[in-house]
């Protein structure tokens, strides 16, 4: 196992969800605010991004600093104190998995199964910002081959379901079922190393025991 601690400034910011428009258009709002948040994300996490995505399971713990609204300015201010209001935690959590993906820290933020998220008010003297601190782990070789197994055969389904429907191809009992081909750098076994599932997995491979 591994560990990565980011500290990030500023603002943290959420993730917005999709809407949808009157014509039935949907897309991602934004702000200024949610764009230089993520490009201090992007800057922290930029220069510690492994160099091939993680293919396993990841811990991700996040404590968000939030600067002071005019109210509390005068409350206990040698005291971090844990916030109450929005943002929600989900939408926040989101912003920062959603950059980190993007950034090549693992495969899909799926794979993120586990994590706390604090929020706080920071104290006097304090600019706001966050902690991140990401966890690499390392499954049983059994189920790591599982897990790899079934990712790559859920997105060779969806490229030849994909496939289908651009060329019209009604699908077939044979088409539903991809059935398993080598087509990678070494067969999965008790010797295959950690990084030759991940190089399978971002390839898109599919694999054998």
């Amino acid at each position: 196992m591994s560990t990565i601690e980011l500290i990030v400034p500023g603002i943290p910011r959420p993730q917005p969800r999709p809407r949808v428009t009157k014509t039935g258009h949907a897309f991602n709002p934004t702000t200024e605010g949610l764009k230089l948040w993520k490009s201090h994300l992007r800057i922290a996490a930029r220069q510690q991004a492994p160099r091939e995505p993680w293919a396993q399971a990841v811990r991700v713990d996040v404590e968000a600093y939030f600067p002071r609204p005019q109210w509390l300015l005068n409350v206990l201010p040698d005291k971090t104190l844990p916030m109450l209001e929005r943002p929600d935690r989900d939408n926040l959590d989101k912003t920062i998995l959603d950059t980190l993906t993007g950034l090549g820290y693992w495969v899909d933020d799926s794979q993120v199964y586990v994590g706390r998220l604090e929020k706080w008010y920071v104290q006097d003297g304090y600019g706001p910002g966050a902690r991140i601190s990401i966890d690499f782990l390392e499954l049983e070789p059994v189920y790591a081959k599982a897990v790899v197994q079934h990712a790559v055969s859920v997105r060779e389904a969806r490229e030849k379901r994909e496939q289908r429907e651009r060329s019209g191809t009604p699908a077939s009992e044979n088409n539903r079922r991809p059935r398993p081909v080598l087509n990678g750098p070494a067969l999965i076994n008790d010797t295959c190393s950690m990084d030759d599932l991940a190089a399978m997995m971002k390839a898109g491979r599919k694999v054998r025991v």
